[in-house]
């Protein structure tokens, strides 16, 4: 039995007197308003547990969230990557069109930069 129950017990089971031997009716006041209290506990530890769960879904969200975040971070940085080495690739194949290098030189260079954009496209639609 809680102790607040046990109090409520106590308080409607002993009566007080007022002057003149008139019975008192603040030991029931008392009791109704330890009750009242009670039951205002009971519904905020309710409200308590109702916040605590909503808050590990709300933790839980927020760490996948943060797990997809960074994933996708990962596959900016390989692509960031990839378009700095195509990017050098085709500064070479300019070069090598400007100062008249064979064609078949300038054909590896090419090649060279499509086959990057191509694994990079392929990698980032992989995952």
């Amino acid at each position: 039995m809680s102790d607040t129950k046990e109090l409520v017990e106590r308080l409607r089971s002993i009566p007080l007197y007022e002057g003149y031997g008139e019975e008192s009716d603040l030991p029931e006041q008392a009791a109704d308003a330890l009750e009242a209290k009670d039951r205002e506990i009971a519904e905020l530890r309710g409200t308590l547990e109702l916040v605590r769960t909503r808050v590990d879904v709300y933790r839980d969200r927020f760490r996948e969230e943060a797990a997809r975040a960074e994933a996708l971070a990962a596959k900016l940085e390989k692509a960031k990557a990839a378009i700095s080495s195509v990017r050098g690739y085709m500064t070479n194949a300019v070069i090598d069109l400007q100062t008249g290098t064979k064609k078949q030189t300038t054909i590896n260079t090419l090649n060279g930069g499509l086959r990057i954009s191509l694994e990079a496209l392929e990698a980032i639609d992989a995952s």
